[in-house]
């Protein structure tokens, strides 16, 4: 998904875990677990809508990932670790 995502495609993806707080219809198209069919029409919006995506959201999730954006969030966890001793 991040690889994809990096490469500013839209994803396509199954609805499990937190996923679903990544992909919106911005971005791509979630489809359950196991539907085959929904996959293969997933395929096919994609394809035909191409353009009814919006890059910059896709840009946006990535920069959320970016070591920058982790890092900020990992110094913050462990400066609110240490304000709790």
């Amino acid at each position: 998904m991040l690889e994809a995502l990096s490469a500013g495609l839209p994803v396509i993806t199954s609805k499990c875990g937190g996923i679903s707080e990544w992909i919106t219809d911005e971005t791509g198209i979630l489809v359950e677990e196991g539907d085959e069919e929904g996959l293969a029409e997933s395929m096919k919006k994609v394809k035909d809508n191409y353009e009814r995506f919006r890059f910059d959201a896709i840009e946006d999730k990535i920069k959320m990932c970016s070591y920058e954006s982790v890092g900020k969030q990992f110094l913050e966890l462990y400066q609110k670790a240490l304000v709790c001793d």
